[in-house]
């Protein structure tokens, strides 16, 4: 957990929503898009040494889980205290409806909350490069189901 020096973050998110992408280019600081050959099955894990702002060594262990919804309570499995799950969203594929929420943000939040009340959760919307809509209507789908 935080308090020991290690952070645990944890990808989470549907097939194909750009996790492992998000990940690499996290850890090269650079863009990375990972082909679908390479995509994640099951879980992979990354440890990294990151210099805080403090000038001290921290490490952080990061989890890429596999999309699949197979893989749900695999990944429930890696989610411990003090852990972050990042919940990514292929927003170039979402829809603005109950239904497109559920499969690709709250079967996820379900998942986190039953093994940890006190998960922390973050959402991020990838693929905004992919969109041709406006600026307004991005934040429309951001904002829908936030509150």
């Amino acid at each position: 957990g935080i308090r020991r020096g290690r952070l645990k973050i944890l990808f989470m998110g549907s097939t194909m929503a750009g996790k492992t992408s998000l990940l690499n280019a996290m850890i090269s600081g650079k863009p990375y898009l990972t082909k679908t050959e390479d995509r994640t099955i099951g879980v992979e894990e990354t440890v990294v040494t990151v210099r805080t702002f403090s000038e001290t060594n921290k490490q952080w262990k990061l989890i890429d889980c596999g999309g699949h919804k197979a893989y749900m309570l695999t990944n429930q499995l890696m989610l411990s205290d003090n852990a972050l799950a990042i919940i990514v969203v292929d927003i170039s594929q979402y829809e603005l409806n109950e239904e497109c929420f559920r499969q690709n943000v709250g079967d996820f939040l379900e998942v986190l909350y039953e093994k940890n009340s006190r998960a922390h959760v973050v959402i991020v919307m990838n693929k905004v490069d992919q969109l041709t809509i406006s600026s307004n209507e991005i934040s429309a789908k951001c904002k829908l189901h936030v509150q």
